[in-house]
């Protein structure tokens, strides 16, 4: 399986936005839980089209058929007896149901297998550090998690951004969910604020470029002032394109260095 990285390689880790709920126990006790709130899921052919940008020539194509060849072969090996070790994890199988005693024998109707990942320790470090972030916010309301150069050419060789960007970089990405700006309230859009100052960066300073539910492209049309900033991002923004009566807002603290 695959083993633990160094941990200064998982600084800055964007937070896990929770929600907190009131719970009741059986014996009538009031407790708070706390559950993760929505995460969006991307599949193979995402992956892969984030591993041809970012690190490799060889086609998706070229790729995704790999992939599968490996998938199939895992499948097959599982079906042969064996568990399977494929870096993230490994394999395990159990068997559910009960047993009258030592000689019983498995009978399908009473009895079930289950499969179960034994996550590797590099998986289970990245859980160790992760960090919560308690937002009882509207459900459905802009979450932007990270920000980074657009163009992985600007991010700075060794250096682990975190929410930062470099002084000078043209143009940056925010990711997240329910980011998408649409709606026609005076107050939807983007606010840049320098907190250092208080002082607002005018519209006129950038434009968005890419516009999506998960992910906006920020052009800076000139360079921006070394400090603190808060990117706030109003939106009537909703999934099944009826916009909200008013804004929903979400923010996000990040450093020019």
């Amino acid at each position: 399986m695959d083993k633990k990285i160094a941990d200064k390689l998982l600084e800055g880790l964007a937070p896990v936005p929770l929600h907190i709920s009131q719970q009741q126990s059986p014996a009538g006790e009031t407790y708070y839980k706390a559950t993760v709130r929505y995460r969006d899921t991307i599949d193979i052919k995402k992956i892969i089209n984030r591993i041809v940008a970012k690190r490799t020539e060889l086609r998706a194509s070229t790729l995704l058929n790999a992939y599968q060849m490996v998938c199939d072969e895992i499948y097959s090996a599982l079906e042969e007896g064996f568990n399977v070790d494929f870096g993230l994890g490994r394999t395990d199988l159990s068997v559910n149901g009960t047993f009258v005693n030592t000689g019983d024998d498995f009978d399908p109707d009473r009895h079930t297998f289950a499969f179960h990942l034994r996550p590797s320790p590099r998986l289970m470090q990245i859980a160790e550090h992760l960090k919560g972030d308690n937002y009882n916010g509207p459900q459905r309301a802009p979450r932007p998690t990270s920000i980074h150069p657009a163009i992985p050419e600007q991010w700075p060789v060794d250096k682990k951004l975190g929410k930062a960007i470099p002084y000078g970089c043209p143009s940056f990405e925010v990711e997240g969910t329910q980011l998408k700006v649409m709606g026609d309230h005076p107050d939807t859009g983007l606010t840049l604020r320098r907190l250092d100052d208080d002082s607002l960066l005018p519209a006129s300073h950038f434009m968005l470029y890419i516009n999506h539910p998960t992910r906006l492209v920020v052009i800076l049309r000139e360079p921006i002032e070394r400090g603190e900033w808060e990117l706030t991002i109003s939106t009537q923004y909703s999934r099944n394109y009826q916009p909200y009566k008013e804004p929903r807002k979400g923010t996000l603290r990040f450093t020019i260095f």
